[in-house]
């Protein structure tokens, strides 16, 4: 079951955040391609072998997800001028 999680960091901690689920998906990836094998003679540990890669493959990809999305985040609020908020606009009841 996947949950999505969220914490508060500072901005400065971002990058090694966003590091560290990198590099969770690269041992993830790794881990998982010792399981990619074929073995006839064992169907049933060849398919929960297979489908137990496909499953962390799954999970992987929502992870990349993640650290793309907070590295967006990241990058807009590093590049917004003094983090200063725009006053807003009034809004015309016409």
């Amino acid at each position: 079951m996947k949950v999505k999680v969220s914490y508060t960091s500072t901005i400065d901690e971002i990058p090694k955040i966003v590091d560290g689920i990198l590099s969770e998906c690269r041992k993830k990836m790794l881990d998982g391609s010792q399981k990619l094998y074929f073995n006839p003679v064992n169907y049933q540990i060849m398919a929960q072998n297979l489908t137990s890669t496909i499953q962390d493959l799954q999970l992987i990809e929502a992870k990349i997800e993640d650290a793309l999305n907070i590295t967006s985040g990241w990058l807009q609020a590093i590049n917004q001028p003094n983090n200063e908020q725009l006053p807003e606009e009034p809004t015309s009841e016409d």
